[in-house]
């Protein structure tokens, strides 16, 4: 029998270390144990031909080092680059739906933590008539109604691209264009504010058939404009929101229903972004709370076009077709 020379064990162990650390490190835990189990499986098997052969080579060496080298590797991805996908999956696992959560693990990059500017569209939808609810009903109907109603809102906000911000008691907070990009931001806040106009009509409908109280309705305020998207919070408990006076004429323009009359209400400047066809209704111009100019708002009346309008001077009560080239419209009015 010939002993291997001390420089091939060297060589064995170096190589078989380097090569399975740097598998241990790229594809996920199980393939890398499965590659490194076929790779020691392959040194086992040449190791036991050169033993036939009168060559010994000491297999214990390599072997123990390409081991230490798996976990090592294995335990990279865990603390180092498992620790972001964790907190993907901590911020945005019940905040978006499963094709964007899925495309945010793949490329947590896409979601650019720490903040920054861009132009989304914020939804606030907020229910009508829950104080009778409360007064009316027990407690337990009265939670058992609210998460089911807020079960369908959520997966209509999901359905159109959107992304679930946060509950402000019985209000959905909705962003759309955040946190991956979507074009049509706006078309699809509004296509998700008339779906749940009508969700609510069926659940209206199925709660008098089963004699529960069957009166809630919903005001809904859709903004657009530039805002400020991130972690925002301490360094224990931080949520991924937006902030700006983008976000707080949202929520005045979902508290302007109750004066109106109206269920959805939307700003000039998402209407100017809408691509799809809606039918609106000018409601003119008003000062916000907390603004000093005066903003144009429209009630979105449903996803039928009018033919023929007076797109210069259209009367408040008209409806003004909302597409890709919107009309021109003055702002006088309320």
């Amino acid at each position: 029998m010939r002993r291997a020379p001390d420089g091939v064990r060297f060589g064995a162990v170096i190589a078989f270390t380097l090569v399975i650390g740097v598998v241990a490190a790229l594809p996920p835990a199980w393939w890398a144990t499965g590659i490194a189990g076929l790779l020691l499986a392959g040194l086992a098997w040449a190791g036991t031909r050169l033993f036939a052969g009168g060559y010994w080579l000491n297999l214990t060496q390599p072997a123990l080092a390409s081991s230490i080298a798996l976990f090592g590797g294995v335990a990279y991805q865990y603390f180092v680059e498992g620790r972001e996908r964790r907190r993907m999956t901590r911020l945005f696992g019940q905040y978006v739906s499963k094709d964007v959560f899925a495309q945010l693990i793949a490329h947590p990059e896409l979601a650019r933590l720490g903040g920054q500017r861009r132009e989304m569209t914020v939804l606030f939808s907020d229910i009508r008539g829950f104080t009778t609810l409360t007064e009316q009903g027990q407690p337990e109907d009265v939670v058992g109604m609210l998460n089911e109603y807020f079960s369908r809102m959520v997966d209509i906000v999901f359905r159109h691209q959107g992304t679930l911000d946060k509950f402000v008691g019985n209000m959905v907070m909705a962003l759309f264009n955040a946190p991956l990009d979507d074009p049509g931001h706006a078309d699809h806040a509004v296509a998700a504010a008339l779906e749940m106009i009508d969700e609510l009509e069926i659940l209206n409908e199925r709660w008098k058939a089963e004699g529960r109280y069957a009166g809630l309705d919903i005001g809904i305020g859709v903004n657009t404009g530039p805002m400020i998207a991130g972690n925002i919070g301490s360094e224990a408990v931080m949520s991924y929101t937006v902030i700006g006076d983008a976000v707080n004429l949202g929520a005045r323009l979902e508290s302007l229903n109750k004066q109106h009359g109206t269920r959805i209400i939307i700003s000039d400047a998402t209407r100017e972004r809408l691509n799809g066809r809606h039918t609106c209704r000018p409601l003119g111009d008003v000062i916000v709370k907390g603004k000093s100019q005066p903003v144009a708002i429209f009630e979105v009346v449903g996803r039928e076009t009018v033919d023929t309008v007076d797109a210069v001077h259209p009367p408040p009560s008209d409806p003004v077709p909302v597409g890709p080239k919107p009309p021109i419209v003055n702002g006088a009015g309320v």
